[in-house]
């Protein structure tokens, strides 16, 4: 990997080539960029925890530069990023991914999916993306009842932008 653009995107080198990947079904916090988006529509602690998030991906690409990480690409999404998930082990396990460890740290919450509006773009194609949501939601509903990361703060305090 190359580097995390915030802490639900990064940037990865596949077969000799860089591409942006946004996490599936996930979301976290967003980050003030200058001349794109303005502090004043932002949740109140929501840059401050975009910020967290992103450290820790650019910490888990730094702790995992010398192994390889594994991606599983899902779809692409409206701005040309491929969606996908990314996994620290070969096995593909759930568990082991960095969707699953942000969730599971209370970075990122659970987001853009869709169980059943089958013309929905967060449609959930197949059982194994169906399986993966219910384990990231199983996982979100421990961090919130832990209060861990951004979920001692509560969500209207963290997102501007209500996930629905």
């Amino acid at each position: 990997m190359l580097k995390a653009l915030d802490g639900d995107t990064a940037k990865i080198e596949l077969k000799g080539k860089t591409i942006t990947v946004r996490l599936f079904a996930i979301d976290t916090p967003e980050t003030l960029k200058p001349g794109i988006n303005d502090e004043e529509n932002f949740a109140p602690y929501e840059n401050v925890w975009g910020e967290v998030a992103k450290k820790e991906l650019m910490k888990l690409i730094k702790s995992n530069s010398n192994k390889d990480i594994f991606y599983l690409k899902i779809s692409a999404d409206k701005y040309h990023r491929e969606v996908g998930i990314l996994f620290f082990k070969e096995s593909l396990d759930i568990k082991d991914s960095i969707n699953y460890y942000l969730v599971t740290n209370g970075l990122a919450r659970v987001a853009y999916f869709s169980f059943d509006k089958w013309k929905s773009p967060f449609y959930l194609k197949n059982e194994q993306q169906r399986i993966f949501v219910k384990e990231l939601l199983n996982a979100q509903s421990q961090a919130l009842n832990n209060k861990m990361g951004f979920w001692k703060a509560g969500l209207e305090n963290v997102f501007a932008k209500e996930w629905k």
